[in-house]
């Protein structure tokens, strides 16, 4: 079969072309098609319909009229593939193409597994929204699986799927019902939907708030939130996966370099994102082909996620915050936020921390030896009750210095085993010394979160005592850094205000556990032991010594090595997982 020759476009910038799709009553006919050039820019021009769909699907004649052709922009056969200047053109106009369109197609695939019994139960559903009833999930088990199977197609879970009009359509076999419609029916089926259907349906629901007409940027939400809400959606070529999400963003014209260009490599552009989001000074490693980076900063820790709660919208996350107040350490102060759900799930004594150069907190979990991104720039809505504070209330609370992080963001990517997150932290240091920095810093970055959370205090000794564990079997139990990681256990197990409800977390009895630390640091009365580790750290404050930030200090009180530390490491080894759900 011959290859199609595209003609070339005109000149001007705005250029596209559009395919005429010919009728024909019968849907098994050929498919018969004509392309023509079009302008963007001209309101006179034909109008046309833009299809969303995901390539490889086949619509036979599902899209096409019986009587009357039908005017379409498809990216596969309106753009030469062949020809990467055109195409780097062409999505650099995408987002004016989806606006500039009567309407978008979303084409979700042919019939099958009772979809159209799904989409009824959907639209159903959006009725009951509208007429303001509460919605109860059917009990067949027949059309919960078909929503839940209509949930897992490819579509949700693709690039380049949504454009920016105001109108949309879907469609799945003859079935067609509006975007709006059917993004507020499976709102109500929340429960069955994961963050990416929801992510993706959030923005199908607001397209009704758009301009008809326009490129304004009302309504459209920043890089940021768009890379956390679909960085994990799957793309052909990695570069996707950035360039579909720049024409649906508010700030993009603020970032030339990310403009369309597969001359750069995936590495350089993700390198080029990362410091966009964050700032041009952030050190940041990545690797060739994979979607996953190693970010060294500093921040501040402003306290811990204590709840992570669904709204009744199923669509957004209500979580509750808390930290140390500026005025008086012993006063813990709690807010309660809400931040739209994400494709990473946000989960209790998750970090919330304000990295350096950044006017939006992140949100960061301690992950073997190091931090992993859970939301690299978290946008969270203010709620309204006692509990309730903006962000900038918060921020002006906190006066602590910035701590080093080494981040980890992965992009959907499976690390295993788990000391791989460790070693790609210190490769992204790059230095002889990586490994002892990473897990020292982060030692350090984890005491900062004990001092902030006076009352959430033990996820940070445990983090302390694997630091402990992994200093101890990358560099030897003699190494200043594994003494000092000692010591820093003792400074965490001896904090003074240590209580009952605490001591099962350990399930070290709390008098051996104090017995082994005594011996370790050379004391022979517990009384001596609590006076000049716990009250000393907690008053004197070694967190704020640069020797204790850096890990170079001489250790105090002649800690020193014996079985004890062995019986320690096999204490912390054996030790059950954590239930976590009774503490809230």
């Amino acid at each position: 079969m011959a290859v199609f020759q595209y003609s070339p476009l005109d000149q001007e910038p705005f250029s596209t072309r559009i395919l005429r799709l010919l009728p024909n009553k019968d849907r098994a006919a050929p498919i018969a098609c004509q392309l023509s050039n079009h302008s963007i820019l001209d309101d006179t021009a034909q109008e046309y319909d833009a299809l969303s769909y995901v390539w490889g699907d086949k619509a036979d004649g599902q899209l096409r009229g019986h009587e009357f052709e039908r005017t379409l922009w498809v990216d596969a056969i309106c753009i030469d593939q062949n020809n990467m200047t055109e195409k780097e053109m062409q999505i650099r106009n995408m987002a004016r193409i989806y606006e500039q369109a009567s309407q978008v197609v979303v084409w979700l695939g042919e019939e099958a597994d009772n979809s159209s019994q799904a989409l009824e139960a959907i639209r159903v559903a959006a009725e009951g929204v509208f007429a303001g009833e509460f919605f109860v999930l059917p009990s067949e088990s027949i059309l919960i699986e078909g929503v839940k199977t209509l949930f897992l197609r490819s579509w949700f879970y693709r690039m380049w799927v949504m454009g920016l009009a105001r109108n949309i359509q879907i469609q799945c076999g003859p079935v067609r019902m509006s975007g709006y419609t059917f993004a507020t029916g499976i709102q109500a089926w929340g429960s069955y939907a994961g963050p990416c259907v929801l992510s993706t349906t959030r923005l199908i629901r607001g397209a009704i708030f758009r301009p008809q007409y326009g490129t304004l940027s009302m309504n459209k939400l920043s890089l940021a939130e768009l890379v956390d809400m679909h960085h994990t959606s799957e793309a052909s070529i990695l570069h996707d996966k950035i360039y579909a999400l720049l024409g649906l963003s508010s700030d993009s014209h603020k970032a030339p370099g990310l403009l369309p260009n597969y001359q750069v490599s995936w590495e350089q552009l993700f390198q080029r994102l990362i410091r966009f989001l964050l700032n041009e000074q952030v050190s940041v490693k990545t690797w060739p082909g994979r979607e996953i980076a190693g970010i060294q900063c500093s921040g501040r820790i402003l306290g811990f996620i204590v709840k992570a709660d669904d709204t009744h919208t199923k669509t957004d996350l209500q979580v509750l915050l808390t930290g140390v107040a500026k005025t008086d350490h012993n006063k813990l102060w709690k807010v309660k936020w809400t931040i739209r759900k994400l494709v990473e799930s946000i989960q209790p004594l998750d970090i919330v921390c304000l990295l350096q150069g950044v006017p939006d907190p992140s949100i960061i979990r301690y992950t073997d030896g190091c931090f992993r991104v859970v939301v690299l720039r978290a946008v969270f809505q203010k709620t309204y009750g006692a509990e309730s504070a903006d962000f900038q209330q918060i921020r002006s609370q906190n006066n602590r210095p910035a701590r080093s992080l080494h981040l980890i963001w992965s992009w959907g990517e499976q690390l295993s085993p788990s000391s791989a997150i460790l070693d790609l932290a210190a490769e992204a240091v790059g230095t002889y010394s990586a490994i002892e920095k990473v897990l020292w810093d982060t030692n350090v970055a984890m005491h900062e979160t004990a001092y902030n959370c006076i009352n959430t205090y033990w996820p940070a000794m445990l983090a302390a005592e694997e630091i402990l564990r992994l200093l101890a079997e990358r560099l030897g139990y003699r190494h200043l850094k594994t003494r000092m990681a000692l010591y820093s256990v003792a400074l965490l197990y001896s904090k003074e205000n240590i209580g009952d409800k605490s001591v099962p977390l350990l399930n070290i009895d709390r008098t051996k556990a104090r017995d082994i630390l005594q011996r370790m640091c050379g004391f022979r009365h517990k009384k001596n032991f609590a006076l000049l580790v716990g009250r000393d750290y907690f008053r004197r404050m070694y967190i704020n010594e640069p020797g204790f930030v850096s890990g170079d200090m001489e250790v105090p009180y002649n800690v020193r090595f014996t079985a004890s530390l062995e019986d320690l490491l096999r204490e912390i080894e054996h030790r059950p997982t954590l239930e976590l759900s009774p503490l809230f």
